[in-house]
C-alpha cells in the first residue's frame, strides 16, 4: 500500500503497510470516517511523521486525546 508520509519513515514501515491486516485496517477507518465525525482529517493521520526524519527521532508516544471525546452521562 502507497502510504504518503516522509520517506525516511516509509521505508522502515513499508513492510507493515503491505501486510493484509493494514489494508483491512485502512478499510475499517475509511469506513469509520465515512459514517461519523473522526479527528483528525483522514490525510492528516499520519502528518506527526512528516516533520521528523526517522534519524532525528528519539522516541514515539503513541496516545489518544481524550479532550475530544464526549462522554454521555447516563
Amino acid at each position: 500500500m502507497d502510504v504518503k508520509i516522509e520517506e525516511s519513515w516509509k521505508a522502515l514501515l513499508q513492510e507493515e503497510f503491505d501486510k493484509p491486516y493494514f489494508a483491512e485496517l485502512i478499510a475499517f477507518v475509511k469506513n469509520e470516517y465515512a459514517q461519523t465525525r473522526i479527528f483528525p482529517p483522514g490525510k492528516l493521520i499520519f502528518n506527526a511523521f512528516n516533520h521528523c526524519t526517522v534519524d532525528n527521532t528519539k522516541v514515539v508516544i503513541l496516545g489518544q486525546d481524550l479532550s475530544l471525546i464526549h462522554i454521555s452521562e447516563p
